[in-house]
């Protein structure tokens, strides 16, 4: 229950700020990700979330096309948080953008 109250509390504060010109204003989140993409297993950090998507950094290359399973765990344990599909968007050197299906 309180891994939903964390993630429903992130969700408000991102409709409750929302001041850029973005559908969604992006949180600072700092967590452990694993992406699943096709049969890979990519570990990252979770850099900011927003309502629509996520970035995150990774030391693995990620395609430009496809999709992923982005697992969020909670800081102080190894529970997973949220489990979301995703579709990457934009690659940069490090990190990849996320838009949630």
């Amino acid at each position: 229950m309180a891994e939903r109250d964390t993630a429903s509390m992130i969700l408000n504060s991102a409709l409750m700020v929302n001041e850029e010109k973005r559908k969604s204003t992006r949180i600072p989140l700092c967590a452990k990700v694993k992406m699943l993409m096709d049969d890979r297993i990519i570990e990252g950090e979770l850099v900011n979330l927003s309502l629509n998507g996520a970035f995150v950094t990774s030391a693995a290359a990620i395609g430009t096309e496809g999709t992923v399973i982005i697992s969020i765990f909670d800081a102080d344990t190894t529970r997973i948080i949220s489990d979301v599909k995703a579709r990457v968007i934009r690659v940069t050197g490090n990190g990849v953008g996320l838009q949630f299906e």
